[in-house]
């Protein structure tokens, strides 16, 4: 069995992170382990569930999905961000 991967998705529309979760979960192979509304959310979770894989809205109140994603991959550059 192959390992999971782990994703976190980042957008500030609930019903879109919700939609995002389910249609991921479906796949089989992918775990969302979490998720964030804003960019600093976004860097605090990461930090705390190590994804593989950041799904980064890239305009959002409270701090860009860009500005988030290069503090996200400084930190940790095997993250992969998917704006």
């Amino acid at each position: 069995m192959s390992a999971l991967i782990k994703v976190l998705v980042v957008d500030d529309s609930a019903s879109t992170r919700g939609m995002l979760r389910e249609a991921l979960s479906m796949d089989g192979t992918i775990d969302v382990v979490g998720e964030a509304a804003s960019g600093p959310e976004a860097v605090t979770r990461s930090g705390e569930v190590t994804p593989d894989v950041v799904l980064m809205d890239v305009r959002m109140p409270g701090g860009s999905g860009v500005d988030a994603a290069r503090e996200i991959m400084s930190r940790d550059p095997a993250t992969k961000i998917v704006r």
